[in-house]
């Protein structure tokens, strides 16, 4: 009640719009069954979509178009062939399918044949500043990073995502340090031990 009272303003939004919902999940009978969802998330799937896709939307767009969810060196290949600017290599957090590679595991493959061609980056795993400096090491740009900072934004708001990214910096940079690197940009392969 408390709590309640501190925060007048939320109160009032939550009695005029109700409970945040999220209205693409929204069944139009009003069911709150997870297995309603079911169908709708199936209609959003295009087992149809292939390669010409690409092509269809450079016609469309004339901005980077970077393809998300490559894991081998023929798919990344494929879409640099068919005008992609980057790839985003991706097992999109291995819920799509179980048992793909990992993204790191795919970068080490993609890199040395496609990192000098279009840029690269690694989204999948980054829980630390050495994730980020592996990926570099290995051939990525940059790193995307998704649940550390939902994680952090449901435990803290935006403080927590500044928190969690301030955390992720301040590991890399300590990364750095053991590895004798003053800066990102002087990570490179020799960085990474081989056995």
């Amino acid at each position: 009640v408390l709590d309640f009272a501190m925060h007048p303003r939320w109160c009032l939004e939550m009695w005029r719009h109700g409970v945040p919902a999220m209205r693409n999940f929204a069944d139009p009978l009003g069911g709150a069954r997870a297995s309603s969802h079911a169908p709708l998330l199936n209609s959003q799937l295009d087992s149809t979509l292939g390669w010409d896709i690409v092509g269809w939307l450079r016609e469309r767009w004339k901005g980077p178009i970077l393809i998300k969810g490559i894991l081998s060196l023929e798919d990344a290949t494929e879409a640099v062939a068919r005008g992609a600017d980057g790839i985003v290599i991706s097992n999109h957090g291995g819920r799509q399918l179980d048992g793909v590679p990992s993204s790191i595991s795919a970068l080490a493959q993609i890199a040395p044949r496609l990192g000098g061609r279009v840029p690269l980056f690694l989204d999948g795993g980054v829980r630390r500043g050495s994730d980020i400096v592996r990926a570099v090491a290995l051939g990525a740009q940059a790193v995307l990073i998704g649940r550390p900072t939902l994680y952090a934004a449901a435990a803290g708001g935006a403080d927590g995502v500044r928190r969690c990214l301030q955390i992720l910096i301040e590991d890399m940079h300590r990364t750095l340090a053991h590895i004798g690197r003053a800066s990102i940009s002087e990570v490179d392969a020799d960085c990474l031990a081989t056995v």
